[in-house]
């Protein structure tokens, strides 16, 4: 019988030791900041439940003055993951679909609030066939979006990488369901 605990303790401190705990936000923006340094690890982080006792405490969060740094924190995070993730690390597919949805959004969105307003100020009526020409990126622009936005959420990893190791084969077990566990005492 073997004991896998050890392995799993060392795959952990493994992780944490190739994060760079100095860069994470204090405060209130540290477990989203976590999270977004743990994500280019490909971990996986399962929900604790803790009570909370505050007792007679008075609550120090401001949720008005925390609304500012907690969207620009993860538009940043957002940012770097997406580069990182799509540019840096490797180039797919859904990168081509990114690189062309966000500008096919963008220019049929700008050229036809243009060109409606155009017409709307002109009081002329604009045909069909010059709608189309203005939708048409916009819709290829979104579709390019979403699929990239599936691809991204299809790719997140679900199962942690301790799992792994405790359902891998012993190498010289006969029959498929020969995996050895520790007994529970």
């Amino acid at each position: 019988m073997t004991d896998r605990a050890p392995l799993r303790s060392i795959q952990r401190r493994n992780r944490i030791a190739k994060l760079n705990l100095g860069s994470i936000a204090p405060r209130y923006f540290f477990e989203s900041g976590m999270f977004s340094h743990l994500n280019p690890l490909r971990s996986v982080v399962a929900e604790m439940a803790m009570p909370a006792s505050y007792a007679d405490e008075p609550s120090g969060l401001r949720p008005l003055r925390t609304v500012g740094p907690f969207l620009r924190g993860n538009l940043r995070t957002l940012s770097r993951r997406v580069m990182y993730s799509y540019f840096v690390l490797s180039f797919l597919f859904a990168s081509i679909e990114l690189c062309n949805g966000i500008p096919l959004v963008t220019f049929g969105l700008l050229s036809g609030i243009c060109h409606w307003w155009e017409s709307a100020m002109d009081g002329t009526l604009v045909a069909a066939g010059m709608v189309m020409l203005r939708a048409l990126p916009l819709i290829l622009g979104i579709q390019f979006t979403l699929r990239w936005l599936h691809f991204d959420i299809s790719t997140e990893p679900h199962r942690p990488i301790h799992s792994y190791l405790e359902s891998e084969r012993i190498a010289g077990s006969d029959g498929p369901d020969q995996v050895r566990t520790r007994r529970q005492p």
